[in-house]
């Protein structure tokens, strides 16, 4: 039995406004998203500046040495987020190199060397801040200081070459 014009005619519009409402859905789904994760960042900035204050107290109360000692990845962290205040990620790096061995690496130090370098709008060495590019949506290297050496300068820190790093950023 074939179908009439009528029921084809009804059946195109019931699809139609299906895929309509879904369509409408999964936008209203992403403008939504959009504006938790601009939330999540502002939460994430306030937590970072309060984190960065309270830090800058215990170290004013107990100086760098004990910090140093056990605060390994933890404190490393908390100063890496801490891109609203440079000079103190700036001290930080002068107190992390300056202290070594800590329980900060040096693979650590060449990340937060080049993220200051980053935040200052300045060439970065080892190559570990990365940025997304516009067009492939792909993970790429920050403007880097010096090219032809980075993947030497990654070496002297522990750090695989460049090109497996943002391989593997990528992959993710």
């Amino acid at each position: 039995m074939t179908r009439s014009i009528q029921d084809l005619k009804a059946n195109a519009l019931t699809s139609i406004h299906d895929m309509f409402r879904q369509d409408q859905a999964l936008r209203q789904e992403l403008a939504e998203a959009t504006k938790r994760r601009d939330e999540i960042k502002q939460q994430m900035w306030l937590l970072d500046d309060k984190n960065t204050t309270s830090l800058k107290g215990l170290i004013r109360e107990l100086g760098w040495a004990p910090l140093l000692a056990r605060g390994g990845s933890e404190l490393w962290h908390l100063v890496q987020h801490a891109d609203q205040d440079v000079d103190f990620q700036q001290t930080a790096l002068r107190a992390f190199t300056d202290n070594q061995p800590c329980s900060i690496t040096m693979w650590q130090c060449a990340f937060l060397e080049d993220r200051i370098s980053m935040s200052l709008q300045r060439p970065q060495k080892y190559g570990s801040q990365l940025t997304k590019s516009k067009q492939t949506s792909r993970w790429e290297p920050y403007v880097l200081e010096n090219p032809d050496r980075v993947d030497h300068f990654r070496a002297l820190v522990g750090l695989d070459s460049l090109d497996e790093y943002v391989l593997q950023m990528n992959s993710k």
